[in-house]
């Protein structure tokens, strides 16, 4: 369960920081 937990909270931060780059790309050009 913690080991599922974990993963979860790895993938929302990585979607998180995706759409963030993918924002200040989008401004910046």
């Amino acid at each position: 369960m913690h080991f599922i937990f974990c993963k979860m909270m790895t993938l929302i931060k990585w979607t998180k920081s995706r759409l963030i780059k993918n924002n200040w790309q989008l401004e910046i050009g």
